[in-house]
């Protein structure tokens, strides 16, 4: 059973290495055979074990003595993980000097112990093998860099699980205005003009409902009460009475999603009755 085991290893290993070989750009630092090995050996020990929905993340000194670190990020594969962990690393105060990014067929058993990477003909789930090199940090650094990752990877898996219903969320916003303008504003960023990130209706009560992407992770207080004060007094002003929907602000929050640049917020008075009785906000990156 002990030689079944490292037969299976073995075989992980190589196949991992060849998906890293294949991953490779011709703009890519050169990687030797020998690092190439070492880079899937690092990689593999951090896929061996995945909880499902959830990465895992192994931070480590470099290999020859050199004051590095390796990285070894898995994750089901999605949009904006790449752009969002380098961006992640980089506001850390750390330069990345190699980054791999092979995306592999990965079966697991139950637990969610690898054990297989099939070929890419295989319907298995798809996973984000990235293998990252980067400047040294000390260890109470790197455990705060793995848990601003981890934040980061939350905020990036509730955006893409939540993207069809944020922006029909915002589709719906956009038919509820009588400012012609306006809607066809919702409707145009809702039709790929704005990275949609997350989502909250606010009532004036302090209710909060149907909390989509970052606003169900790290965003959960998107706007501070005195904003939403601030928002709601807008609205009823009857100065504002022609003024056009939706309010736009930027929020003091930073996107963790795909380019850390502030959130724009997109603010749409809810009536029922005539009466302004919710605020519904959308955040978002312009594209």
């Amino acid at each position: 059973m002990a030689g079944d085991n490292k037969q299976s290893e073995a075989a992980l290993h190589e196949q991992l290495a060849t998906r890293i070989r294949e991953s490779l750009l011709p703009v890519d630092q050169p990687f030797d055979d020998s690092a190439l090995q070492e880079a899937a050996s690092f990689v593999l020990d951090t896929a061996t074990s995945r909880p499902s929905g959830e990465p895992a993340i192994s931070i480590a000194e470099g290999k020859g003595g050199g004051r590095k670190l390796r990285m070894g990020i898995v994750n089901d594969d999605m949009p904006f993980l790449v752009d969002s962990i380098s961006a992640q690393i980089a506001a850390f105060g750390l330069s990345i000097d190699r980054l791999v990014h092979p995306v592999v067929h990965a079966r697991r058993d139950g637990d969610g112990k690898l054990i297989e990477l099939p070929g890419k003909a295989s319907g298995a789930p798809r996973e984000s093998m990235i293998y990252l090199e980067t400047e040294h940090a000390e260890q109470a650094a790197r455990e705060e860099l793995e848990a601003d990752l981890r934040v980061t990877l939350a905020d990036v898996r509730a955006s893409v699980e939540d993207w069809a219903a944020m922006r029909k969320a915002m589709q719906q916003d956009g038919q509820s205005l009588n400012d012609s303008e306006g809607a066809g504003l919702l409707e145009w960023l809702s039709g790929g003009m704005l990275t949609q990130l997350g989502h909250i209706q606010r009532y004036r009560d302090g209710r909060e409902e149907n909390a989509l992407g970052i606003c169900r992770s790290s965003a959960r207080q998107i706007l501070a009460d005195a904003s939403y004060d601030r928002a709601f007094a807008w609205f009823d002003d009857p100065a504002n009475a022609d003024a056009r929907i939706p309010l736009i602000v930027k929020a003091n929050r930073v996107s963790n999603v795909h380019r850390r640049v502030p959130l724009d917020l997109f603010l749409v008075p809810v009536k029922e009755g005539g009466e302004i009785v919710a605020v519904s906000v959308h955040a978002g990156i312009w594209t």
